[in-house]
């Protein structure tokens, strides 16, 4: 552990973080509650959701592990395969995204178009777009 010897023991403990507060529900009244109101659709939308934006790999839905905890915290749900994910519920959700941006861009008045050029460790030549609007925030349109 790498500690400053110069900052007194008493200062490094008032400044860890607060320990994280206990969840106060029984599993048993969190579980009713999802599963009664869980439907496959909406599981399918918030999984893919989750490994778009947190960029997790889709072999993870081939895992063991990963398939015994969603039969534990989603026992009524079937999971995807990763074609699925990645062809399919993939797609839908990128134009859910796409659909709902293009409403916010229509609903500006004024927009602008920003480009930014650069090239990479391999240099190779990128080109990002991006809306921008007043009241707005930036928008990635394309690379």
């Amino acid at each position: 552990r790498n500690q400053c010897p110069s900052v007194p023991r008493e200062v490094q403990v008032s400044l860890r973080p607060p320990p994280a507060p206990e969840l106060e529900l029984e599993p048993e009244q969190v579980t009713d509650t999802v599963h009664s109101e869980l439907t496959q659709a909406a599981f399918e939308m918030a999984l893919v959701k989750l490994f778009f934006v947190r960029a997790l790999p889709f072999v993870l839905v081939e895992a063991q592990v990963f398939r015994e905890f969603i039969a534990l915290v989603a026992p009524l749900m079937t999971l995807p395969s990763r074609y699925t994910l990645n062809e399919v519920l993939l797609k839908r959700v990128t134009n859910e995204i796409r659909s709902s941006v293009v409403k916010l861009i229509n609903q500006q008045t004024y927009v602008s178009l920003v480009t930014d050029g650069w090239s990479d460790t391999n240099s190779s030549s990128i080109i990002n777009f991006m809306v921008v609007a007043p009241g707005m925030p930036s928008v990635f349109w394309s690379s």
